[in-house]
């Protein structure tokens, strides 16, 4: 982590969001996991948890981590109006998603394959 300190316990990551905040940063987002992500912003500093999608026959995790910042990149740009809890919500479902099936980049869903409810406003 860039912070140099431990992300090892939710303790210590809410540590890590918080000290990036306080070196600038807008927005501050942990993923964790099977166990979903933590996140905070400049304007909510409180931090928010995010659990996990259950999966209850993964087929592959490789990538999970790609799919859900992908999942957020297309957020930021698309649905820029979205509250940051919404996004990292349909991140972390993406990133569920795309452990069902085997490989990396083949296995992201594609956004019109994903449940309109998911990118609707």
């Amino acid at each position: 982590m860039m912070t140099g300190l431990p992300t090892e316990t939710k303790i210590q990551c809410e540590a890590a969001l918080a000290h990036l905040l306080d070196l600038g940063c807008a927005s501050v987002i942990i993923t964790l996991g099977k166990d979903g992500a933590m996140f905070a912003s400049r304007e909510h500093r409180a931090v928010q948890y995010e659990p996990g999608t259950p999966v209850t026959n993964p087929v592959d995790t490789t990538g999970a981590g790609d799919a859900f910042l992908g999942a957020l990149a297309f957020l930021l740009a698309y649905r820029s109006e979205w509250p940051l809890k919404r996004k990292v919500q349909v991140s972390c479902s993406v990133a569920a998603r795309s452990i069902m099936k085997r490989g990396t980049q083949s296995s992201f869903p594609h956004a019109r394959d994903l449940p309109p409810a998911w990118l609707s406003d």
